[in-house]
């Protein structure tokens, strides 16, 4: 399970002070294993948080109708202009969700400039606004789930998206909106344009505009590094995390490292070091990065270490701390996860399901899990849940979107829910081709298991294996 750059991007104005302020004490209060710790969770940006990116929302229900020939009763709407308003789409998310920017309104500006503006006027533009409100609509969809955040985000990175002449920022950006869509190649891509611009030598720059540029390098390997640990490619993650430590942020780029080799089975280094970068921060509230979203993110990647341990109890303890001191979409749902995996008491842990789900938007993953902590319940209303997210995905296949995107929501969905082991297995496989992390390689396990299938389950091993992650959740698939 990853996080998400919700974090990454939060902390960036502190990699200038911090590597000045700091640095040197990486090397002696944590060893390279314990300090790779921390980036983990700075990095968790990825697979688990990115479904609730690209989750789909409900299917639209107009009241009106635009074509020649329609039901008896429905009066034809012609638009008088372009910019008639034919209907409004309530928001999915309140304003009070993020304290650092106004949903709402940035939902309700103009799309893209082009659109209401003169070619003198966009010629004019303040670049930094337009870099700063993409970066705050892209931490709006990670945060609330809700995808048309990421539409907006794009619209207002228009001029700069897949431009030659982009700065380095809004190249990351793009690959920021890419990567939460499930277009990892693409973002893969995009972030090779970023490290390849920003290593680049700089002639006659001031040193805070190099700093500057060092600090986009190094996120930029940050992101390409999570991108990997997604395919299970820990080995190129590493060498990643390793970019990042050469670039003099030596505190993201261990804890980079340790988040990584904690998939290796290092799991009581893991937790060591992020419980010393915890200390660390409370012992030291003015740094720049003391603050409660980092608190809550290490919190998150102790338990997620913890899981991986199989030490479920203590996993539990940290994803409640970190929600405590900051809720967020992504450890809401990976404690819902633990509890709803637990055999015993069953009937407690989906009622605590339950009550950490209601916390967050209703995107396609937490739906999901409210529907089987419902049907732990015996409460019907997982049936008309079932029938929502059935209707959700229709409206995807119906659009034409990468249907590849949302397998892994389809597998659990099968699975959990519908108890059809032989389109969990089929999803899965088809997930497999993009995301490997626990929570994939698990359904596909257990769908396979419950199939009986023996030759895909020994294929599924086999593939595993060659990962080296080690993870207890996978040790005896539960059927």
């Amino acid at each position: 399970m990853i996080w998400s750059l919700v974090k990454l991007k939060s902390l960036m104005p502190a990699f200038k002070s911090f590597s000045k302020e700091s640095g040197p004490q990486c090397g002696s209060f944590f060893n390279s294993k314990l300090a790779s710790h921390y980036l983990g969770i700075f990095l968790i940006v990825t697979n688990f948080y990115f479904s609730e990116l690209v989750s789909a929302s409900p299917p639209l229900k107009p009241n009106i109708t635009l074509s020649a020939s329609q039901p008896k009763g429905i009066a034809t709407i012609t638009p008088s202009s372009p910019d008639q308003v034919l209907e409004r789409l309530p928001p999915r998310i309140s304003v009070g969700t993020n304290p650092r920017v106004n949903s709402n309104k940035l939902l309700q500006q103009p799309l893209n400039p082009s659109l209401s503006q003169t070619t003198g006027q966009i010629a004019n533009q303040n670049t930094q606004s337009v870099l700063t409100t993409a970066a705050q609509l892209i931490d709006l969809s990670r945060t609330s789930g809700d995808p048309r955040y990421l539409g907006r985000a794009q619209s207002t990175l228009s001029s700069f998206w897949d431009s030659p002449k982009a700065p380095i920022r809004a190249i990351i950006l793009q690959a920021s909106i890419e990567q939460s869509r499930h277009e990892f190649d693409a973002a893969k891509r995009t972030l090779m344009r970023a490290i390849s611009l920003g290593s680049t030598p700089t002639v006659n720059q001031s040193s805070e505009r190099v700093e500057q540029q060092r600090g986009h390098l190094a996120q930029a390997w940050l992101i390409l590094a999570t991108l990997e640990r997604v395919a299970g490619n820990y080995p190129e993650a590493l060498k990643a995390c390793l970019q990042v430590t050469g670039l003099q942020v030596a505190f993201y780029g261990n804890a980079c490292q340790l988040e990584t080799q904690s998939h290796f089975g290092e799991h009581e280094t893991a937790t060591a070091g992020l419980r010393s970068m915890v200390q660390q921060l409370e012992q030291n509230p003015s740094s720049p990065i003391a603050s409660a979203a980092n608190q809550s993110w290490l919190w998150s990647l102790i338990g997620e270490a913890y899981e991986r341990a199989g030490k479920d109890s203590l996993a539990a303890k940290a994803y409640e701390k970190s929600i405590a001191i900051q809720p967020d979409i992504y450890t809401i749902i990976a404690a819902a996860d633990l509890a709803l995996r637990q055999t015993k008491n069953i009937t407690t842990n989906a009622d605590k399901a339950i009550a950490l789900l209601a916390k967050v938007n209703e995107t396609d993953s937490v739906l999901i899990r409210k529907a089987l902590a419902l049907k732990r319940l015996n409460d019907p209303q997982w049936k008309v849940i079932a029938v929502e997210l059935a209707e959700r995905f229709n409206q995807i296949k119906n659009r034409g979107d990468d249907p590849k995107a949302h397998a892994r929501e389809q597998a659990l969905l099968e699975f959990w829910l519908n108890n059809n082991s032989a389109e969990s297995l089929r999803f899965s496989l088809v997930n497999l081709e993009r995301q490997r992390e626990a929570i994939d390689w698990l359904v596909a396990l257990q769908a396979a298991a419950k199939q009986t299938d023996q030759k895909t389950l020994l294929e599924l091993q086999t593939r595993l294996k060659k990962t080296k992650l080690i993870d207890a959740r996978l040790d005896f698939p539960n059927v």
